[in-house]
């Protein structure tokens, strides 16, 4: 028997991590199944695109909602869980309700859409958010407790700043309930007000780290950890969440979008009585090839995207808290990719869906280049050995995409040169220049 199977608990602390992970990504998928997709052929015979497009705001402001509180939710429990060294059955327990709850985020919000005037609804949301909220308090307040289940090196005020995070959520739900149940309409979007006193909490507590005289630098080629005052060497170096975590969950985002698109673009034959033969040439008939070349298309660039994004955590040796809020925004971008991408493919409109894919692509690949920058213009969060060669190769290729999304706009801002480069042949140039920059490595 291994000698630390007793001090891992009774599931290992990787194990809880991945379905963690796993749960709160098949919540994102629940959250943008609310959104509707519309089918090949009959949304222009009902409706047209831009009216279409309208009628999907409702949903997708209440997709944007959700979807912030659960990055909100899912950075406060990683954040605990990086402080945790080992998993004890009470936490556990706790850590598997608070899974359950969140699970039922979409559900109870997109009721708040169906029903807007009614107050039982949001009250319902409002409950499960004050639920979620005090299982996560309970969890640190478990853990604080109990020095054994504490990872070395973590600092009092850390455990402050933390713990008065933990009480934000639960004081935002009792007053969402409160106005729920005076018949205001819209509280769920009160929860913005819980991430920006979120944040400013995470500056104050960055700033009491540098005032308490710890560091993390990079000196003559190695990082120094300075030690603070009668305590261990601070955490900064370790990042806000586990790297290892934040992989899996990046992962599941990614292998996500990448099966969505294949949903969006390929539909389905109709039933028919047909032979096998005039079956097939019946579906291909209907443009079913021209789906095939835009999937592939979509699924190229998403790969770039996935490999350059991977390839810059290969060099980042901590992720603070600017680089993980950034990424969800990335996160966020990529989400809404598939469905630009679709409504431009079925409407003849340059505005607003021609534009809309390519300020998509355009955005994606900005937060990308403000992540890398921060990265490598900081010399806390790369390896020391990265060189100023592979910093710039990287910079390079993360530049191809957005270029080729700003000749997107200027062409299809106008409508007489609308179309005039076909999607698959524009964006294949930074495929290929990609490709050529990335065999010099």
């Amino acid at each position: 028997m291994p000698q630390d199977i007793g001090t891992e608990g009774p599931v290992t602390k990787v194990n809880i991590g991945r379905l963690t992970n796993s749960i709160f990504v098949f919540t994102l998928l629940l959250l943008f199944t609310k959104i509707r997709i519309p089918a090949f052929g009959d949304v222009i015979e009902e409706v047209s695109p831009h009216v279409f497009g309208l009628l999907q705001l409702p949903d997708i402001l209440s997709f944007l909602t959700a979807y912030m509180i659960i990055g909100m939710i899912w950075i406060l429990a990683f954040h605990v869980f990086h402080m945790v060294a080992r998993i004890d059955r009470t936490y556990l327990y706790l850590h598997i309700a608070l899974l359950m709850l969140l699970i039922m985020i979409p559900v109870w919000c997109h009721y708040t859409v169906v029903f807007p005037h009614k107050s039982f609804f949001p009250v319902l949301f409002h409950c499960i958010m004050l639920l979620l909220g005090l299982l996560l308090f309970f969890e640190w307040f478990h853990i604080s407790r109990t020095p054994s289940l504490l990872r070395t090196g973590v600092l009092g005020w850390q455990m402050e700043c933390i713990t008065l995070k933990m009480i934000f959520l639960p004081l935002t739900a009792v007053a969402g309930i409160i106005l729920a149940a005076c018949d205001l309409p819209y509280t769920q979007y009160i929860y913005y007000i819980t991430m920006v006193v979120f944040a400013i909490t995470s500056l104050f507590s960055y700033r009491n780290l540098k005032a308490s005289g710890g560091s993390c630098r990079i000196d003559g080629g190695i990082v120094q950890e300075t030690v603070c005052r009668n305590h261990s060497p601070d955490s900064i170096c370790n990042g806000i969440v586990p790297h290892d975590m934040f992989e899996i969950m990046m992962n599941g985002v990614f292998a996500f979008i990448m099966t969505l698109i294949i949903r969006n673009n390929i539909p389905l034959p109709k039933l028919s009585g047909s032979d096998d033969l005039t079956l097939l040439v019946e579906y291909m008939g209907d443009g079913v090839l021209g789906d095939l070349v835009t999937f592939v298309f979509l699924f190229i660039i998403f790969a770039i995207f996935y490999i350059l994004f991977f390839e810059m955590l290969r060099y980042i040796r901590a992720l603070d808290r600017y680089f993980v809020y950034i990424t969800f925004f990335f996160v966020l971008g990529l989400i809404f990719m598939p469905l630009t991408s679709l409504l431009y493919a079925i409407s003849d409109m340059p505005v607003p869906y021609g534009n809309l894919f390519h300020a998509n692509i355009l955005i994606s690949g900005l937060i990308m280049i403000i992540l890398w920058k921060h990265a490598s213009g900081n010399g806390r969060l790369i390896y020391p050995t990265t060189g100023a060669a592979r910093v710039n190769s990287i910079s390079l290729r993360l530049c191809l995409f957005p270029l080729t999304a700003v000749a997107g706009l200027l062409i299809d801002s106008q409508v007489y040169s609308f179309g005039i480069i076909p999607d698959t042949i524009l964006y294949l140039i930074p495929c290929i220049a990609f490709f050529m920059l990335s065999r010099k490595n």
